[in-house]
């Protein structure tokens, strides 16, 4: 004799069964798709300034390292460390000045502008010569390069939106700033150059 378990009516038996094709119709591909191209579209500009920015920030943390890096140099070997930067030959070179004249300066390192993401438009110094000399004692300028700004080295993105200037203070300090005279967007983080 069956039990009552087994003569009980499946609850599932009257409604109707899901189909056994399972997938997505191509109008539900089109939707998807659709949706996509949209938030992609909205996304890439801001996608694009985030970009230049990074390329633009990157760049100028390498060339203050750089600096920076030329600055403790020159009190590791207590010896005058010099930095000349061109753009003409586009690059930085940190040397050891030759402490006699019978010597010659010892090249230390070199950055060159092709490795920076962003562009190098320009370069100016305020002191005395195309260079600037770390005094070996505290690391800062030596003393016939103490000006407002020794030296200032312009960084620009590719679209030319994003700008920051890299700048060695007398006593050693590297400064960045965002110059919103040559570019159409301020680089957030950054004082403005003024």
């Amino acid at each position: 004799m069956p039990t009552t378990a087994q003569t009980r009516k499946d609850p599932q038996k009257g409604k109707k069964e899901f189909s056994k094709n399972k997938g997505f119709t191509l109008i539900e591909l089109l939707i998807v798709v659709a949706v996509i191209a949209i938030i992609t579209s909205l996304a890439l500009p801001s996608y694009r300034s985030l970009i230049e920015k990074r390329q633009v920030t990157s760049s100028a943390d390498q060339l203050s390292a750089f600096l920076s890096s030329a600055q403790t140099e020159a009190i590791k070997r207590n010896q005058e460390v010099a930095i000349t930067c061109t753009v003409d030959a586009g690059q930085c070179e940190a040397r050891a000045l030759a402490k006699d004249e019978d010597d010659a300066d010892e090249s230390l390192r070199t950055l060159e502008f092709s490795n920076l993401k962003a562009d190098v438009i320009g370069i100016k110094y305020d002191g005395a010569g195309e260079q600037v000399v770390f005094d070996p004692v505290r690391g800062m300028l030596r003393q016939d390069y103490i000006v407002t700004s020794p030296i200032e080295v312009q960084l620009s993105s590719a679209q030319g939106e994003y700008a920051l200037n890299v700048t060695m203070l007398p006593t050693g300090r590297v400064s960045m700033c965002s110059d919103g005279e040559r570019a159409s967007k301020v680089v957030p983080g950054y004082n403005v150059c003024g």
